[in-house]
């Protein structure tokens, strides 16, 4: 059997796929965050930054939507922008557990993931 080779945090989603494999379970054990404080701080600089930034894309959609109105799209020499009416359906899985809830058992799926979360102290 070989050996799990760990990669190097690279940013990419590989290395998320690789370690998430690699660490599925948590075990119910509390260690010592020694070395982190300025990649925390900057993570949350970063988040920061990245949630005004999304806040300033959203009002740029927003501002191009009241410019569409009801038309479907729009375009200039540049862009082409398309706001379309889509329908999808979906199970309302409140509903069947209420109303069925031996089928909602039965179809029922558990999916083990970790969250990861960083707050201040």
């Amino acid at each position: 059997m070989s050996a799990r080779v760990m990669p190097d945090p690279d940013g990419s989603k590989l290395a998320d796929s690789v370690i998430a494999e690699y660490f599925k379970r948590s075990t119910a054990k509390s260690i010592l965050l020694k070395g982190f404080n300025e990649k925390l701080e900057r993570r949350q600089e970063l988040a920061d930054r990245m949630s005004a930034l999304e806040t300033e894309k959203r009002l740029i959609e927003q501002e191009l939507k009241l410019y569409l109105g009801e038309a479907e799209s729009a375009e200039n020499e540049k862009y082409r922008v398309s706001w379309k009416s889509v329908s999808s359906s979906r199970l309302d899985e409140k509903r069947l557990k209420e109303e069925k809830p031996e089928v909602y058992n039965q179809y029922q799926k558990t999916i083990l993931s970790r969250r990861f979360t960083v707050k201040a102290a």
